[in-house]
């Protein structure tokens, strides 16, 4: 890693190395993607390139839902606990049923508490009730076998299955 001014842009060799450790814990790919934000460096950057070619070189694949947002990432920042990626536009997919809008920034928190979570999350809204709705968390829940996610938005949870 290069280190210039207290931050470290990372090579693809450094995030398939992360990547392949976090993948030997968890097979699931959102585990994964918890355990690669907690293995990054408290200042580093990294490109959408590079996560896109470290993604392939570990032989991870991204559920549908999601190939939108990864295939938008311009960079990957972390700066003490907050994650911030920049994406190269607006977009909106669907997961489950609910449209899901991710701004060009967007900002969050990893917990590792006895759920994974994404909190103080800015920039993320999902369309409910007519109206779009700020995701402020998403927690990764494992009961009896099965993934879920309960996702928060103005106010209101929501458990979503995700296998």
């Amino acid at each position: 890693m290069s280190d210039a001014a207290g931050d470290s842009t990372i090579t693809v060799e450094q995030i398939t190395q992360i990547l392949s450790r976090a993948k030997s814990g968890e097979a699931n790919p959102l585990l994964v993607g918890i355990q690669m934000f907690n293995s990054l460096n408290d200042q580093v950057t990294l490109t959408g390139n590079t996560l896109t070619l470290a993604l392939t070189a570990s032989a991870i694949q991204i559920p549908g839902p999601l190939a939108p947002l990864v295939d938008s990432i311009q960079s990957l920042a972390k700066e003490g606990e907050l994650i911030t990626l920049t994406m190269n536009r607006e977009i909106e997919t669907t997961f489950n049923d609910t449209r899901i809008r991710l701004q060009q920034k967007v900002g969050f928190t990893v917990d590792n508490g006895d759920s994974p979570a994404l909190t103080n999350m800015s920039g993320v809204s999902a369309h409910a009730f007519l109206a779009w709705l700020d995701i402020t968390s998403i927690q990764l829940n494992h009961a009896e076998g099965h993934l879920s996610l309960e996702v928060v938005a103005g106010g209101f949870k929501k458990t979503l299955p995700i296998n």
